[in-house]
């Protein structure tokens, strides 16, 4: 009843924000379609669906490079041959030996293109969806998390907690 009531307003000019709990933003998109809104409403009415996760921050008092694992290339996709530093935090006081101090997001924003309202209309899957958002440009959580991860805020670990299920 109040996916209905916000598309409504979404059609009548109104900017509706609102939430929806699923695991991605492709996921957004479907679930309203399974809610049982019509698929023609949600393409003449969603304009953006945003996903979005908190991953543990390094601790800046402690944090420390390091020379990644074979393991750790593999799951990144980095190839092995190659050099790759990463971030960890120590543990310290500031951060009671735990290594983070704090969270950062990491964001998965979908855009509802011509393209993907087309597949909508068309029943299209939350794969097809996915597919293609990402051929148009969209990051996925996990890759926002590997661009944290690379530029020292966040570890591995802690990407790999919060984007589960990602390939």
């Amino acid at each position: 009843m109040t996916a209905h009531i916000a598309v409504k307003a979404s059609l009548t000019g109104h900017l509706v924000l609102s939430t929806l709990h699923t695991n991605d933003a492709p996921g957004a998109i479907v679930r309203l379609v399974d809610i049982g809104l019509e698929p023609f409403l949600v393409a003449s009415s969603v304009t953006m669906a945003v996903a979005q996760r908190l991953v543990k921050r390094i601790c800046s008092h402690c944090k420390e490079k390091y020379q990644a694992s074979l393991d750790e290339k593999e799951i990144i996709g980095w190839d092995p041959k190659k050099e790759l530093i990463l971030h960890r935090g120590k543990g310290c006081k500031d951060c009671r030996n735990t290594g983070y101090a704090g969270r950062a997001a990491v964001f998965e924003v979908l855009e509802m293109s011509p393209e993907i309202k087309c597949l909508m209309l068309e029943g299209g899957s939350m794969d097809a969806v996915r597919e293609k958002a990402i051929e148009q440009g969209m990051e996925t959580l996990r890759d926002c998390g590997f661009r944290r991860m690379h530029a020292g805020i966040t570890t591995l670990e802690s990407v790999l907690a919060v984007c589960v299920g990602e390939d």
